[in-house]
């Protein structure tokens, strides 16, 4: 024991020196910049280089992260995947229910007479509209397609009423059936505007369309009012049917017709010449189209001139050679106009020719 425990008087502790407080060190002006001659720079303290070596390492880290993301897939590998073959998981087949199929069936039976049965309580022909007729009047063209009043709408069968419209009425060119609810039926109607006549064997004239369609029988003094077709004679011609042909062995200047040529040539040539003269819009002009002979075809444009195409070739380029050298020459004189392309002194052009008065 202490000698304070001893006696139980606590003696005072002596009193320490008072230290002398520190002032706080001030920052020295710098001196003001002379001139001409640059401030002087702060220095930095030198930071610890272990920070800054992990900082580095992060940032390295995170570039490598990115590269990796951006890694771009080769071109072929995409194509590999498609060219993969896929993997083949088996699902076991699904137990066959006969009452689920008749189910079905019912009830698609269900569905199609609830279908019929509206259509034909609610939806009934009533009104039927026809358009674009010259040669045949509405109710001509109705009776043709067999649409009766109180017919179902939706069901009448629109392919096959245009069948028979276009089977009984030979000037039908197109026909188009449409129907707009609730009660009506629209037809378009686009007929034959050009017909061109054609001889039979037994001396009756006859039209005929571009494509070869026999339309109707004609009085002879009516043959001379549209485009005349001679080369080729009608064996037993039938209305509103395609040209049944005979052999001629003498055109109509009575010359004679080699045996080499065939009917069925001639009546593809006569088809391509038909077909460009509509096309070129000059067939109501031409008055006589001679294809007796395939190697030399002509044509009789009104009563003045006489055209020679030559052979088969190139048609459309020789009939639109033709119509501009009228559309050039409004007053041209009567004459011969070759378009054939065959001469050799000058094989590109037109040559024309008159007849001698």
């Amino acid at each position: 024991m202490n000698s304070e425990e001893k006696t139980g008087v606590r003696r005072p502790r002596p009193e320490s020196a008072p230290t002398a407080r520190r002032k706080p060190a001030q920052r020295k002006k710098s001196a003001a910049p002379q001139k001409g001659k640059p401030a002087p720079t702060k220095r930095r303290p030198i930071k610890d280089a272990e920070p800054k070596k992990r900082r580095n390492k992060a940032a390295e880290a995170a570039a490598e992260r990115r590269r990796r993301r951006r890694r771009v897939v080769p071109a072929d590998t995409g194509k590999q995947q498609r060219d993969a073959i896929p993997e083949v998981v088996y699902t076991p087949p699904k137990q066959f229910s006969r009452n689920r199929f008749l189910l079905q069936m019912a009830t698609m039976v269900a569905v199609v007479v609830a279908l019929v049965c509206v259509s034909s309580i609610f939806f009934k022909v009533k009104t039927v509209k026809v358009a674009g007729t010259v040669k045949y009047d509405a109710w001509t063209v109705r009776e043709a397609s067999g649409i009766e009043e109180n017919d179902g709408l939706l069901t009448f069968g629109q392919a096959k009423a245009a069948g028979k419209i276009k089977t009984a009425l030979p000037y039908v060119k197109d026909v188009r059936v449409g129907i707009k609810l609730p009660d009506t039926v629209n037809i378009e109607i686009v007929e034959y505007d050009v017909v061109y006549s054609i001889e039979a064997t037994d001396g009756t004239w006859w039209l005929m369309t571009a494509e070869g369609k026999i339309l109707e029988k004609i009085e002879s003094q009516h043959a001379t009012g549209v485009t005349m077709i001679t080369g080729i004679e009608l064996a037993v011609p039938v209305g509103n049917q395609a040209v049944a042909y005979e052999e001629v062995m003498q055109n109509a200047f009575g010359e004679t017709i080699p045996a080499s040529v065939t009917a069925q040539e001639r009546i593809n040539v006569l088809k391509q010449i038909l077909q460009n003269l509509e096309l070129n819009g000059i067939m109501g002009e031409v008055a006589l189209v001679d294809v007796s002979v395939p190697s030399d075809l002509q044509l009789w444009y009104g009563e003045k001139y006489q055209i020679k195409l030559g052979d088969s070739s190139r048609l459309a380029h020789k009939i639109e050679s033709m119509q501009s050298v009228f559309l050039q020459q409004e007053y041209l004189e009567a004459g011969q106009i070759d378009v054939s392309f065959t001469d050799e002194e000058h094989p590109n052009q037109v040559i024309f020719v008159p007849f001698v008065q």
